[in-house]
């Protein structure tokens, strides 16, 4: 297995608060407000066959799965390059792990051991934005002309904004991973996320995210200001 890492700064001992909450409490929904705000959150293309790099995007959950998902890219798209993002997030609300979250998808990817791919792991990350700035420094990913990113379903829009940001030349498609929810049948997708109550507050949360990170400028916004304006009229 070649693989190779960046560890720049000391990971935080002291665990903090999230700035916006992992599961804040959303308004009443209306389709009207359903429909803008899957147009906010969701970003997905059809799927490619030609891929250059696969930018992973951290996660605490479900590293079984995203380990699942890689390995179909591998094989559907013939990606050789995979750059695997996430150190330890120490938040209140979360258990305290002293592994990172890139170590552990990679455990996840059965073709780890294959000699003709070369993974890349970022282990110092502990949000979005960083997963792309420290990423940088594992490999510059501006050399990429199709890169394919892997993130939680809700939250693709904003990882590709973020990308976006950096990566300003070359195409981007973004593959979700779908969670599940607390009802038997009703995943945080695309499709059903305002079904469940876990779906409702996940969306509301990246809504929030828009309105703070974005406006902020850790991503731009420009492309997706006409949905945000819909969404705070339907909300007066």
């Amino acid at each position: 297995m070649r693989q190779s890492s960046t560890k720049t700064t000391p990971l935080e001992s002291v665990n903090r608060d999230r700035e916006i909450p992992r599961f804040p409490l959303p308004p009443l929904l209306n389709q009207p407000l359903i429909d803008e705000l899957t147009n906010l959150c969701f970003y997905q293309q059809d799927r490619v066959a030609l891929v250059d790099l696969l930018f992973v995007f951290g996660s605490n959950i479900l590293h079984n799965e995203l380990g699942q998902l890689i390995s179909q890219a591998i094989d559907q798209t013939e990606v050789k390059r995979i750059l695997i993002t996430g150190g330890v997030a120490r938040y209140t609300d979360l258990r305290i792990d002293s592994v990172a979250e890139s170590e552990r998808i990679l455990a996840a990817i059965r073709y780890r051991d294959r000699t003709d791919l070369r993974f890349m792991l970022e282990t110092n990350s502990t949000n979005t934005l960083e997963n792309v700035v420290e990423a940088r420094k594992a490999y510059d990913f501006q050399t990429s002309t199709q890169l394919l990113f892997i993130a939680h379903s809700y939250a693709t829009m904003r990882s590709y904004l973020t990308l976006r940001k950096f990566h300003t030349q070359g195409e981007i498609t973004g593959w979700p991973l779908i969670l599940p929810s607390e009802i038997e049948g009703y995943s945080v997708s695309q499709a059903d996320w305002y079904k469940s109550e876990k779906g409702r507050a996940l969306v509301w949360g990246e809504y929030l995210r828009f309105e703070t990170y974005g406006r902020r400028g850790d991503f731009p916004i420009q492309a997706v200001e006409h949905t945000l304006h819909k969404i705070q009229m339907l909300l007066s």
